[in-house]
Parts: C-alpha cells; structure tokens; sequence
C-alpha cells in the first residue's frame, strides 16, 4: 500500500514544520540520480517534496524540547538544520519510505533553487527588503528541507492570490530602513555597511522586515529574530574578513 502524505504532513505540521509541497522531480531532472532510477523505474514515482516553517511554532517546539537558553549553547554548528533533518528522516523511515534528503546536508553543497521551487509553489513573492512573502504569512517563513521521496505522491497545487507587494500602499519597510538601502531598489552595499557597523540597529533584527504589516499576527517573537540574525551577521563577519571571497 502506497503510503499517504496527510498524517506524515500532520505529524511534522505539529512540530512546526507546517508549510509541505510536493513537485514533479521529472520537471527537475538535475536532481535526480541513478539511484532514484532503479528504485522506482523511472521519475513518475518519485518527487520533490519541499519542507518549511511558517510562523513561530518552530521556534516554540525547539525552545521547550531544548530548554529556553538553546540558542546560546553549540548544540551543533546549524541546530535547526540538524533538527529538521533528523526529524523528517525518523518519520520518513517509520513509514518506510524511501528516500533521499537534498538539503539541508551535512556536508557543503551547492546552492539549490530553493526560491524558485517556492515561486512554483506560490509560496515566495519577491519583496523589498529581500526576504520571501507570502499574502498569509508575510515574510515570517523559511525553507527547511528538500527531499526526493520514492512516492507517486499528489503534486501540490500551486497557491494563487494577489502579491502583497503590489497592493501595498504605506510601503512602510522603504521609510523603516535606516540605512535607506531599499530604494530606488536595494543597494546590498548599504545594507551591508550598516549592520556590520558597530552597535547597529539592525545586528539582531531587520527594521525593514518588522515594519512590513503583512502578516504580523505570524511574526517571530525577539528570541528567534536575534538568533536567525545573529547567524546571518556571523557570516557576514567572517564574509568582510576574509575580503568577499567565502
């Protein structure tokens, strides 16, 4: 019997990786192997399935499930990354189904085409501040992992609805931007400049994305922006040391 999507999507959505999508990997041939050849004769039986988070049930799992001051202990250079993936895999291979992860690694890897499979999807909007959004969610989501399930399982439809950009008349992140880094169109110099600086207002959060009104009712709390901006200015630390070239 073909294993079903919903109660292994129900399962994980209670754990906070509640955004699920399913694409043909027969339109993504690159990220095929020979290996998902022979175990399902050929790429009919085999899919992409797309994982995220969208909101701050994520963050509240891992806090009870680790205790509060997780994030300043080095549980593992990327906890989150290492969570998801453990998590998806246990529950994966208690229903037996085969399968293989294509992100997050536990080695470097190339880039993948993660906002492009969102825009398919019709999760992910461009935005100003550079960060997806969503008419529902806002920008308060993320994409956590990429798997290759050996499943004909159903390909999710694609979300349709108005980009909440377009209809945005406030535009507030333009005016919360202290380093005026987002127009006439975002200048990554800028945005750089300013939150390497020190004592920056933007070290541990992003003033453009809080002032975006869009899906306020899902925005990460303090904690969880610090620790998500605190690792992305990490690396744009070691980034400007080693003079852009890492």
């Amino acid at each position: 019997m073909l294993a079903s999507p919903s109660d292994l999507f129900a399962q994980l959505s209670e754990l906070g990786l509640n955004v699920h999508g399913v694409l043909p990997l027969a339109d993504w041939p690159d990220f095929s192997t020979d290996e998902d050849h022979a175990a399902t004769h050929g790429l009919a039986d085999s899919v992409l399935w797309v994982i995220g988070h969208q909101g701050p049930r994520l963050w509240q799992h891992l806090s009870a499930w680790w205790g509060e001051d997780w994030p300043s202990r080095r549980l593992d250079a990327h906890p989150i990354d290492a969570w998801s993936r453990e998590t998806i895999e246990r529950a994966l291979q208690a229903r037996g189904i085969a399968h293989r992860c294509l992100f997050p690694l536990r080695e470097q890897q190339a880039l993948l085409p993660l906002q492009q499979w969102g825009r398919v999807l019709g999760w992910h909007q461009h935005s100003p501040f550079q960060v997806g959004i969503d008419a529902e969610w806002g920008s308060w989501f993320a994409y956590r992992a990429v798997f290759v399930v050996r499943q004909p399982w159903p390909i999710t439809p694609q979300r349709v609805g108005p980009h909440p950009c377009e209809t945005c008349t406030e535009r507030a992140c333009l005016s919360a931007c202290p380093a005026n880094a987002l127009r006439p169109q975002w200048d990554l110099q800028r945005c750089l400049r300013h939150r390497l600086a020190p004592a920056s207002s933007c070290a541990n959060t992003c003033l453009a994305r809080c002032a975006c009104p869009v899906g306020q009712q899902h925005a990460y709390d303090e904690s969880q922006m610090a620790y998500h901006y605190g690792q992305s200015l990490a690396f744009m630390r070691r980034w400007a040391t080693s003079g852009g070239e890492s």
